[in-house]
């Protein structure tokens, strides 16, 4: 089964909320000034959508989405893009899945306010669902990911321990995971304990995801990605694969590459030089089986929902993606 089969697979019990949620999307696409057409058309444009079927199918109800949870799932997906927007100007990317991004369409100031726009309008979703807490809980993931880009920028050349790789990424990324899971239970009505178990669901199903876009970003096919392959590596952002090899006896070959790097970020093979290096002294079968501890956490995490097979099969789904 093909990547894009199976994602449609895992959709079929939500496949209604999330068709309601595009829908959602598509409007506000339509309310947005002509000025910020190239975001209006990534809005409009579909994507995988991970996040609101990851809330969809956390509030576990097979026949129709609850009362609120479409516009949760709407929520947390401007949220999420209104983070990649910051990120490639934060970054200075030329592309995102192979389409020019919004920086380079717009520029990085009318991007910068293209993110804060769709900020705005998830919290004016938050509202619309009317569950009470929902926005506490966007906001702490909001406060928790800004402040992991925040260290992530700060240390840009930086070796860091694995520990603190992981606490970036849990803010970076399994933060925002973590609010859809924990939003779906909740509008749900899901117990306390259920909904305990869908956050470390959730949490763990994005630290698993994080690891697998670090290492597309060092092993994986530009043109499944849609971007240049070592894009971190040459920004500065050492991932778990670079962290563990230089952290190994022989480690010291890939500092002295990583220091060449800062140098000379544009020459030519001294990234893939780095990743190959990486890849020969652990580093990708580490963070492998990191990733994929992850993903044991969040299946031993998940509760007795009619969308049990869904959620299990979704954090088999992240943990080998290509793309």
């Amino acid at each position: 089964m093909t990547e894009a089969a199976e994602l449609e697979r895992l959709q079929t019990p939500v496949r209604a909320g999330l068709e309601q949620v595009n829908q959602r999307l598509a409007d506000i696409a339509a309310r947005m000034p002509e000025i910020l057409r190239p975001v209006a058309e990534v809005l409009a444009g579909g994507g995988k959508r991970l996040r609101p079927l990851l809330l969809l199918l956390s509030a576990g109800d097979q026949r129709e989405a609850p009362d609120g949870a479409v516009a949760l799932a709407t929520a947390v997906e401007a949220v999420h893009i209104a983070s990649l927007i910051h990120d490639d100007v934060i970054d200075e990317a030329e592309q995102r899945r192979g389409q020019a991004s919004t920086a380079a369409a717009l520029g990085q100031r009318q991007a910068v306010l293209a993110g804060d726009y769709l900020a705005a309008i998830a919290y004016q979703e938050v509202q619309t669902a009317g569950l009470p807490g929902a926005g506490e809980i966007l906001a702490t993931a909001v406060v928790k990911m800004t402040l992991a880009e925040v260290k992530a920028v700060a240390n840009a050349g930086r070796l860091l321990p694995e520990a603190e790789y992981l606490e970036v990424i849990a803010g970076k990324t399994a933060a925002l995971f973590e609010a859809a899971a924990h939003l779906g239970a909740l509008a749900a009505g899901a117990s306390d304990g259920i909904v305990e178990r869908m956050r470390t669901y959730g949490r763990s199903l994005g630290l698993a995801f994080q690891i697998r876009d670090d290492l597309l970003d060092l092993y994986g096919d530009s043109k499944q990605l849609g971007k240049p392959v070592g894009r971190d590596l040459v920004g500065g952002i050492y991932t778990l694969p670079i962290i563990f090899a230089a952290d190994q006896p022989q480690g010291a070959e890939v500092r002295d590459l990583l220091a060449q790097l800062r140098v000379r970020p544009d020459e030519g093979g001294l990234a893939e030089r780095i990743a190959d290096l990486a890849r020969r002294l652990g580093g990708k079968a580490y963070a492998e089986g990191q990733m994929r501890r992850y993903a044991d956490q969040a299946l031993a995490a998940i509760p007795d929902l009619p969308t049990r097979d869904h959620l299990r099969d979704l954090a088999r789904y992240v943990v080998s993606r290509d793309s």
